[in-house]
């Protein structure tokens, strides 16, 4: 045995005990760690619990061929892990053909009791696939590269080793998890390591439509098909096509648009709103939600048949409150990028016990994205090169464990302007005066939801986006509208009525 050599975890699937404890216990001597199951129906279960680095499966179980169906099972769901298939020439009909995607296949009678030989060559070529496969420790510098830190919360490691299943499958992903959590960053890596990473990543935030708005945003619409359709234009899954659409907080889609992007799925093929042609694509979906879709489909609001589309590769992320062994790796991550977005590169990495003491006594209702932002808010209030805890806001220092949604998580505040919870000039008063990225998405999201439901702005919500005149998606939406982001033209007021409040 090579003391060098990485002690990998084997999950060993056959229903012949006497056999899989001989083969047990003949890796075990070669620096492998064998989990056995005797039931092929269990094996996902087992998959999830073990997390192992390779698959031996049977064909045979009881006379009876359930490697096939559990092979499928497996590369449906961890596309990534290695499967080698144990065939025996006596009793199955094996054939290469009937498992595509499989390590290797194996003869059983290969193996012989008598001969250790015989289970070093067998090692040696399990070895030899882990070592090639796409493994979560030679992917840590990539995902950092995306703005993703795998960390050693289980959790997230787990989240990590679902974006390598998902990267090279073509089936839909579902990403769930608080606001603030890092889903659109894994989307984006799922597209970037994946097969279609020279194509087109396109997305679309559901809860940032109405129902009015998003059939065309989706699916295009033809010239004069309504009252501003003054040109056709191309929809987001057309953009989209050899490449990959991601829709964003999909739980908050209309019903009606539920089914008619379950068509897509289903057909790959739509029509554009007012238009009689058939458009066929080929899209890889990736869809993400804060919501819990099954009690929402229990209350009515989704549909069973889109969800179990959606699902295919299920990715949940945790929230960060659940990833304190993780704070000081992210907290380095986002000095080394922030730093140099804020041209203070004296700053450093070094994290005080006493800052770490806050962070850890803290909630974190906005997860990651507040975590980032409080970063950035303490480099700015600091004249030093190392980060001190009266840096940051006044309710991380005080150990609030409520936190505090209205400063650091544009998301909830615009789902709660929808709602109703929150008024959307109260909004504005209060976070007017500070000028971070997430108030400019808070007054963007609210400017433009006002907008589409009175028609009009309002002087306290237009004005302040008016002043961040460097953000292009603040400028993107309000043109949209006929509004200038360098002054308001006199044109402005024949497309936009100003009121004061």
């Amino acid at each position: 045995m090579n003391c060098a050599e990485k002690r990998y975890t084997l999950l060993l699937v056959d229903d012949d005990k006497a056999w899989s404890n001989n083969l047990k216990d003949e890796l075990e001597k070669l620096n492998f760690t064998v989990c056995y199951e005797e039931k092929a129906e269990n094996t996902l279960n087992r998959i999830r619990d073990v997390e192992p680095d390779a698959v031996l499966l049977d064909i045979l179980f009881n006379k009876e061929n359930k490697g096939k169906s559990t092979f499928d099972r497996i590369k449906a769901k961890y596309a990534a892990l290695p499967v080698i298939m144990l065939t025996s020439t006596m009793v199955d009909t094996y054939e290469d053909a009937d498992y595509p995607g499989r390590a290797f296949s194996y003869p059983k009678d290969a193996l012989k009791p008598e001969d250790e030989q015989t289970y070093k060559a067998f090692a040696k070529k399990i070895r030899g696939t882990i070592d090639g496969t796409d493994n979560i420790e030679n992917y840590i510098g990539k995902f950092e590269e995306l703005g993703l830190i795998v960390g050693n919360t289980k959790a997230m490691r787990d989240a990590c080793r679902m974006v390598l299943n998902a990267k090279n499958t073509d089936s839909a992903v579902l990403i769930t998890g608080e606001t603030g959590t890092g889903k659109e960053v894994i989307a984006k890596a799922i597209h970037q390591l994946g097969k279609r990473k020279d194509k087109r990543l396109v997305s679309v935030n559901c809860a940032a439509l109405t129902e009015t708005l998003i059939e065309s945003e989706l699916f295009g619409h033809e010239k004069g098909s309504f009252t501003d359709a003054k040109e056709r234009r191309q929809g987001k899954f057309e953009l989209a096509d050899k490449g990959t659409i991601f829709l964003d907080e999909i739980g908050d889609m209309s019903r009606n648009t539920q089914s008619k992007v379950l068509r897509v799925l289903q057909e790959q093929s739509f029509e554009r709103v007012g238009g009689v042609e058939t458009l066929h694509v080929d899209v890889r979906l990736i869809s993400a939600t804060h919501k819990d879709l099954l009690k929402e489909i229990e209350n009515g609001n989704f549909r069973e048949d889109l969800y179990y589309r959606l699902n295919a590769i299920l990715i949940d992320l945790p929230p960060l409150r659940e990833r304190m062994e993780d704070i000081e790796a992210l907290y380095k991550h986002f000095i080394n990028d922030l730093k140099t977005k804020l041209h203070r590169n004296e700053i450093i990495e070094t994290l005080r016990p006493q800052v770490k003491e806050l962070f850890m006594n803290y909630n974190w209702p906005g997860n990651i994205r507040q975590f980032r932002q409080s970063i950035e808010s303490a480099i700015n209030c600091n004249n030093s090169a190392i980060l001190m805890e009266e840096d940051f806001p006044k309710e991380i220092r005080e150990g609030n464990k409520k936190g505090n949604e209205l400063l650091y998580d544009p998301e909830v505040v615009i789902e709660r302007c929808i709602k109703g919870e929150i008024g959307y000039h109260e909004i504005a008063k209060t976070i007017a005066p500070i000028k971070s990225p997430a108030m400019i998405t808070i007054l963007e999201g609210i400017c433009h939801r006002y907008y589409e439901e009175n028609g009009v702005l309002t002087e306290d919500l237009l004005i302040p986006v008016l002043k961040f005149k460097t953000r292009a998606n603040v400028h993107r939406v309000l043109e949209e509208h006929g509004i200038s982001t360098t002054e308001i033209k006199p044109q402005y007021k024949e497309k936009v009525q100003i009121k004061k409040v």
